[in-house]
Parts: structure tokens; sequence; C-alpha cells
């Protein structure tokens, strides 16, 4: 259960980043915090 748990863990937080620096980048100018949880 752990490891099932890590692993979804991992895997939202790897399509989170990736989407965040490829949406983000233009985002983040004018949005510094807001996006960043």
């Amino acid at each position: 259960m752990f490891k099932t748990d890590l692993k979804q863990f991992k895997n939202i937080n790897m399509e989170e980043i990736l989407r965040s620096l490829i949406e983000g980048k233009k985002e983040w100018t004018y949005q510094s915090g807001t996006k960043l949880l």
C-alpha cells in the first residue's frame, strides 16, 4: 500500500512539475507565488 501510494505521489509530482515548467514558465512572470504551493 505504501509503495503504491509513493509511486502515485511521485507520478503526480513529476507531471505537475513538468506541466509547471512548460506552462508555468510564462505564468510565473506575473504569478510569482500563486502557482507555487
